[in-house]
C-alpha cells in the first residue's frame, strides 16, 4: 500500500514558511477568544495566550521595521550570537513547516519566533546606549 505525502512546489514552501510565521492573526485569536462557541479544543487559556503572544510577535516586527537604522547597529554589536539565532531559528521553522505544512501550535513555533523577539532586545540595547552615551557628553560639555 503507497501512501501519498504532501509534495508541495517552490512557491508552497514560501507560503507554507509565511504561514509558519504570520499564522494565525491576532483579530481572529481575538474573535475566538470573545466568543465562546468557537473555542479551542485546548481551552479559552489556550486561545488568551496565542493572542498575546502573537500580538507581540506582530508589533515587535512592527518595531523592528520602524527601527531599521538601529537594527544594523544591533547586528554589528552582536554579530555572531545574532546570526546563531538566525540560523537557529529559520532552520526550526523549515523543520516544523515541512513536518506541518505551516499549521501547528504556538508551543512548536516558539524558538522560529525568538529571533524577532531577540532583535528588539538588540535593538532597545542599542537606542538605550546612544542615550547614555548622549547624555554622558551632554553632562561633560556643561
Amino acid at each position: 500500500m503507497r501512501v501519498e505525502g504532501y509534495n508541495p512546489g517552490l512557491s508552497s514552501y514560501f507560503e507554507i514558511l509565511a504561514r509558519h510565521y504570520l499564522a494565525p492573526i491576532p483579530t481572529s485569536l481575538l474573535t475566538r477568544v470573545l466568543d465562546p462557541v468557537n473555542g479551542s479544543i485546548y481551552g479559552d487559556l489556550d486561545d488568551l495566550y496565542r493572542l498575546v503572544y502573537q500580538t507581540t510577535f506582530y508589533v515587535s516586527i512592527g518595531y523592528i521595521l520602524l527601527n531599521l537604522r538601529s537594527l544594523a547597529d544591533a547586528i554589528r554589536v552582536n554579530f555572531g550570537l545574532f546570526h546563531f539565532l538566525a540560523a537557529f531559528s529559520v532552520g526550526n521553522a523549515v523543520i516544523y513547516s515541512l513536518f506541518s505544512a505551516g499549521g501547528g501550535h504556538a508551543r512548536t513555533k516558539f524558538f522560529s519566533t525568538l529571533i524577532v523577539f531577540y532583535t528588539v532586545a538588540a535593538i532597545l540595547k542599542v537606542k538605550n546606549r546612544k542615550v547614555t552615551e548622549t547624555d554622558q557628553v551632554a553632562k561633560i560639555q556643561t
